[in-house]
Formats: C-alpha cells, sequence, structure tokens
C-alpha cells in the first residue's frame, strides 16, 4: 500500500493548487476530504476549484468531488465508506493518494480511525440539548448506557455529542462500524501570516460574491430547502439570509467575511493541536513560491 500525502491548511491557503502539483510530480491522484465538496451543483460556495486539476500536460485525476446531489443524507459514515473504495482503487492501480482538504473531523476520520466519529450528525436532537444546562446533560449522559468506545466529556459541546451518540445507538443496536483501517501518511500544512491569510480570505470571498455564488445559491433554492442550505456552511448561511432579505448586500458581505476569519482562526488551533499529536506533520511557509513547496513535499516524500 502506497503511503499517503496529506495536504491541509486553513481556508484561502491553496491546498487544491499544491495538492495537484504534487499529484502531478508523484504521479498520484487527489483525493477530496471535504465534507461539502462531495454535493453536485455546489462549486462556488465549496471552493472546488475545479480548473486547477487541468494542467498542460494534461488533467489530474480527483475523487470524492461531486458523488450525490444537494441535500442528500451523506454524513460520515458515507464519507469513509467511499474513501476506502477508492484508496482500495489507487492500491490496485498502484497510485499514490493525495489528500487534500480542510475538514478536521474529516481528516482525523480516515487519519486515525475514530469510528465514533461516522455516528451521523443530528440537528433538531443538539438544538434540543442546547437549551439545556451542563449538569442536567451530564446527569443524562451518566445515567445512559455506557458508549464501546472512551469520549471527552469536558465541555457542553462534547456532551450534546456523546448524548447524540448513545442515543444513535440505542435507537440503531444493529448499527455496524465501518471496516476502515489508516495508512501510513505524511502530513503537510500550509501556514500564512495572519495578516496574509486574511486578505487571502477578503479578496477571494469578493471574487466568489462578483463570480457566481448568489446564483450558485438561487439555483440551489430550487432544490433544497433553506435550512438545509444553512447547515451547509457560512458562505450558503449568509447568502441564503441575504436572499431572504433579512440582510442587506453590505451587511452580508461583512459578516461572512467576519465569520470566515473566525473559521480560519479555529482551523489553525485544530491543526496546532494535530502537529502536537502526530509526529508525521510538517508545516509548509505558505509564502514560499509555489515550485519550491512541492519540491520539499517531494523530497520528504521520498525519504
Amino acid at each position: 500500500m502506497k503511503k499517503w500525502v496529506v495536504i491541509t491548511g486553513p481556508t484561502a491557503s491553496g491546498k487544491t493548487k499544491l495538492a495537484v502539483q504534487v499529484a502531478a510530480r508523484l504521479g498520484g491522484e487527489v483525493i477530496s476530504i471535504d465534507s461539502r465538496q462531495v454535493y453536485k451543483s455546489m462549486n462556488i460556495g465549496t471552493g472546488k476549484d475545479l480548473n486547477e486539476y487541468n494542467l498542460p500536460d494534461g488533467s489530474v485525476p480527483y475523487h470524492m468531488i461531486d458523488i450525490v446531489e444537494p441535500g442528500a443524507d451523506y454524513h460520515l459514515t458515507a464519507f469513509q465508506e467511499d474513501f476506502t473504495r477508492v484508496i482500495s482503487d489507487l492500491n490496485d492501480r498502484n497510485k499514490i493518494p493525495i489528500l487534500c482538504g480542510g475538514s478536521g473531523l474529516y481528516l482525523e476520520a480516515v487519519l486515525q480511525n475514530h469510528v465514533h466519529t461516522t455516528i451521523p450528525v443530528n440537528h433538531r436532537f443538539r438544538e434540543m440539548l442546547d437549551k439545556l444546562s451542563t449538569k442536567t446533560l451530564k446527569d443524562q449522559y451518566n445515567s445512559g448506557p455506557q458508549l464501546p468506545f472512551p469520549v471527552d466529556v469536558k465541555s457542553k459541546k462534547r456532551l450534546i455529542r456523546a448524548l447524540e451518540m448513545q442515543d444513535f445507538l440505542h435507537k440503531n443496536p444493529a448499527f455496524k462500524f465501518p471496516e476502515f483501517e489508516a495508512n501510513e501518511h505524511e502530513v503537510f500544512i500550509i501556514d500564512l501570516p495572519r495578516d496574509i491569510r486574511r486578505n487571502r480570505i477578503t479578496a477571494r470571498l469578493l471574487d466568489r460574491l462578483n463570480g457566481g455564488l448568489i446564483e450558485e445559491v438561487t439555483g440551489l433554492r430550487k432544490k433544497v430547502s433553506d435550512e438545509t442550505l444553512i447547515r451547509y456552511g457560512l458562505e450558503y448561511k449568509y447568502v441564503v439570509l441575504y436572499l431572504q432579505d433579512k440582510l442587506s448586500r453590505e451587511d452580508m458581505s461583512a459578516k461572512l467575511t467576519t465569520e470566515i476569519h473566525r473559521f480560519a482562526k479555529r482551523q489553525m488551533t485544530w491543526f496546532r493541536r494535530m502537529a502536537r499529536n502526530d509526529t508525521t506533520v510538517h508545516w509548509l511557509d505558505g509564502t514560499r513560491p509555489l515550485n519550491e513547496l512541492v519540491d520539499e513535499i517531494v523530497r520528504k516524500y521520498n525519504n
């Protein structure tokens, strides 16, 4: 089995472009590790950047993009199962998997084999629990059935997730966790100075708003409910609110910019934690030329 290359980093850090170039150099294929790029017709808001896969010498194959319809009930269990099939196919063809994405939960699920992450999210159940106090939640958790794996319940958010898992397993006693085994891998995290990261995020959002994001969301509203779209992430949430006349164009843009900056900050917190827990992590200076980053990844992979 080929060792995996994992390229990640905060939003707007240039992950896709770098992953495609590395795949071209190593003769690999890109696997998107993203919770939203699996959906068809959601191109701009999810940052698929499909044009990046077309190089002068030919296109680089990609996987886990455009595989389900918007609104489909597609959760982490299904993602792991589809990911496993893709990995098996690449192994059969002796291709190097280049994993690319910034979805922390999904990366964790495929790199560390956390089977409990495959239990689907229940948004309505979470909303109901969120109204309760932390003490009440803790009492409910302690009186409920013991989970078949260790969980962290130190915060209200994690308590809610633990109760959600208890509820799901109680209602689905025949649920089988997917057979999945993580592989040897090298993780490369793109790092950028805060001011450069913020400038890139702001500029990219402006490009998306002027480049068809609003029209994309308008089309999606004909297929799926606003409630569903809002759950698909910040871009869809705030554009929906704008189209519902709940926000002006200016307010929508300003709030969305602020929230994406906050999201990028949370991503960096997750990456630092990942670096502390995973000895295979390499930090990349995202201000360096693309060809130098490609050379560094190829060199470290081959060593």
